[in-house]
C-alpha cells in the first residue's frame, strides 16, 4: 500500500496549483484551506499536530515576509543547486517566523513554503 504524509503532499499540490491554476484559486464562495487554530483551541491540540498546525504557520508568515523571494524559490528545478541558493534570502524570515523546534529538510521546508504561500493567496485579508 502506497502512503504519504499529508502535510508534504499538501505542499506539493500547493505548489503545483500556485504554478498552473491561479484563476481557479479565486472563486466566490469556494474554501481552499483549513482555518489553522489558534489561542486556546490550539493549546488544546495534542503536541505533535500543535507541531504541524505551527508549521503551516510558520510556511504562511515565511511566505507574507518574503513573497518574491518564495516565489523565486518554488520556481527553481527541486533539490538543485539554484533551489540551494532560493533558500538564502529566506533566512532571516525563517528565523523571524520560527515558533517551534523543529528539523525539516530542503523538499520539507520547500512544502511548508509553498502550502504557505498557497494559503496568503486563498485567504482573503482584511483591509
Amino acid at each position: 500500500m502506497l502512503k504519504f504524509r499529508a502535510n508534504l503532499l499538501r505542499g506539493t499540490v500547493a505548489e503545483l496549483l500556485l504554478k498552473e491554476d491561479q484563476k481557479a484559486l479565486h472563486r466566490a464562495g469556494v474554501k481552499y484551506t483549513f482555518d489553522a487554530p489558534s489561542g486556546e483551541a490550539l493549546s488544546s491540540v495534542p503536541d505533535r499536530q500543535r507541531t504541524v498546525i505551527a508549521l503551516v504557520l510558520f510556511g504562511q508568515c515565511v511566505a507574507h515576509e518574503k513573497p518574491e523571494a518564495v516565489k523565486l524559490l518554488l520556481n527553481t528545478p527541486v533539490e538543485s543547486r539554484a533551489e540551494f541558493g532560493a533558500f538564502a534570502p529566506l533566512k532571516d524570515a525563517m528565523t523571524k517566523c520560527s515558533t517551534v523546534d523543529f528539523k525539516a529538510d530542503r523538499f520539507q521546508m520547500r512544502g511548508y513554503l509553498a502550502e504557505g504561500a498557497y494559503r496568503n493567496v486563498v485567504i482573503p485579508t482584511s483591509g
